[in-house]
């Protein structure tokens, strides 16, 4: 909480096996990116959604941040609309 992301500041978190790992844009605006000789991870997402969260609200704010970058990655669908729903999507 104390080095939380800036509000519109896009940070790349990736995923492998367990464990998480997050890199923020670069100064030179360069987006991050796995190295040459790291394989790939098992799943990945750059995300700039950021905003003041509570403590208490972070739990379900990054279980469903992670399980959709995990649906990316041939994970659970979470498509929110059925494909003959006419455009544009809505709530």
């Amino acid at each position: 909480m104390a080095d939380w992301p800036e509000p519109g500041e896009i940070v790349y978190i990736e995923r492998r096996g367990d464990s998480y790992a997050l890199r923020r844009l670069g100064a030179d605006g360069s987006f991050p990116v796995p190295t040459p000789d790291e394989s790939l991870p098992d799943s990945w997402i750059y995300y700039s959604g950021w905003q003041e969260h509570h403590q208490n609200d972070l739990p379900a704010f990054f279980d469903d941040l992670f399980a959709e970058m995990d649906a990316a990655a041939g994970g659970h669908d979470r498509c929110r609309w059925s494909p003959d729903d006419p455009w544009p999507h809505g709530h």
